[in-house]
């Protein structure tokens, strides 16, 4: 891989980061006028349009570079190229390529947190649940599930495709049995929505936008809306609002006991507001319908700031240096007479002199045509396929 080859990608990826961040304002500021709009309704339809937003803030600026992209891909594998006006400088010297390696040093660094986090959750000392509780899960639909104990404050499901509870030891003890029934169905309802598998696949999404906070914040919001849609769910299974919120209360009193990916139930959410939202519906809204459809409609331009981007000169002619870029056609003369050249990535390919195949000698940007019915010819060849010689004199 060139220089220039990874010059154009780091540009390219300098302009997906800085349309992230545009677009992670426009979206977050979508969500929270669609938040005051939506909080009569489930949690699991909120935690669905969430989920939405989330979706689109992680693909528009995919979406952006590859527009940008083929703003250049459609100069079509062979162009003409005539001298620019300022020559092309050194791909690898400047803010995008630090800003690119930043970004990719970032994402090792979230995604090894994530395998610490993971690591943890392995090392955790289970054992066999007391038989009393196994009943308990078994009697509340949860017969083909595995649990286990561990010295933990609050209990959580890990595993995406095989499911396990963890469960505190001695929980019996300290929660009512209606406490304890609302707190296992909870438990139960992360394991139908298989919430471990599709947060392991979230976290792992915001990795590549470690650097948005628009991300992170819609990312809280969401673990908010997963709580209060296992909640509902919950309560939909039979447990009592007010002895779950009993619980949330009592857990709440101990510190965390397990990494955040694996959705403490004590830990995750605003206490306070997952309380009010299981014993006080919300009023529907009223009005604002208007600054709904013209928010969501705001962040379908992103995608508009990756044809921005095409004006920018050097990246093109960075583009036409690199890898992906075209085939570069040569028609010029001197006195001499013409001559005709196809370079591509600084390399002259095919050469004629007076509409004779000439010998193509070329020792970096340096190239000697030899031709048989014309004089040698000198030429200087830059990689974006700029062409400078003396003019040979006629004769």
């Amino acid at each position: 891989m060139t220089d220039f080859t990874l010059g154009y990608l780091a540009r390219l990826a300098s302009w997906g980061i800085a349309a992230a961040l545009v677009q992670g304002g426009l979206i977050w500021l979508s969500w929270k006028v669609w938040d005051r709009r939506t909080r009569h309704l489930s949690a699991r339809l909120r935690y669905n349009l969430l989920s939405g937003h989330i979706a689109v803030l992680l693909a528009l600026p995919v979406l952006t570079v590859l527009v940008l992209h083929a703003g250049f891909a459609g100069m079509g594998p062979e162009i003409s190229r005539s001298k620019p006006p300022q020559p092309l400088a050194a791909p690898l010297i400047g803010a995008p390529v630090i800003v690119a390696l930043a970004w990719l040093v970032g994402i090792v660094a979230m995604l090894w947190r994530l395998c610490v986090q993971l690591r943890a959750l392995d090392r955790l000392v289970l054992a066999r649940p007391p038989l009393s509780l196994m009943r308990v899960v078994r009697g509340l639909r949860g017969s083909k599930l595995a649990v286990r104990v561990a010295d933990v404050s609050s209990p959580f499901v890990i595993g995406a495709t095989r499911p396990v509870l963890i469960a505190p030891r001695g929980l019996e003890a300290c929660l009512s049995p209606a406490e304890r029934d609302a707190v296992l169905l909870h438990e139960l309802a992360h394991v139908e929505r298989r919430d471990f598998g599709w947060n392991l696949v979230l976290r792992v999404g915001l990795a590549l936008v470690w650097f948005n906070p628009f991300a992170w914040r819609l990312y809280r919001s969401l673990a908010e809306e997963r709580e209060a849609a296992c909640d509902a769910l919950a309560v939909a299974r039979g447990a009592s609002p007010i002895a779950l919120a009993r619980a949330l209360v009592r857990l709440a009193e101990t510190a965390p006991g397990a990494p955040q990916v694996a959705m403490l139930l004590s830990a995750q959410g605003a206490l306070t507001s997952r309380i009010h939202r299981l014993l006080e519906p919300a009023p529907a809204a009223k009005g604002g319908a208007l600054a709904v459809i013209a928010v969501t409609a705001l962040c379908l331009v992103g995608p508009v700031l990756g044809a921005v981007g095409q004006v920018d000169r050097t990246m093109a002619d960075v583009y036409v240096a690199s890898a992906f870029g075209p085939v570069v056609r040569i028609q010029a003369r001197d006195p001499a007479g013409p001559f005709a050249l196809k370079i591509r990535q600084g390399r002259v390919i095919e050469a004629s002199v007076q509409g004779a195949p000439s010998r193509v000698v070329q020792v970096g940007q340096s190239v000697t045509l030899l031709g048989t019915r014309a004089p040698s010819l000198s030429l200087h060849v830059s990689p974006h396929g700029v062409v400078t010689w003396e003019a040979r004199r006629k004769g």
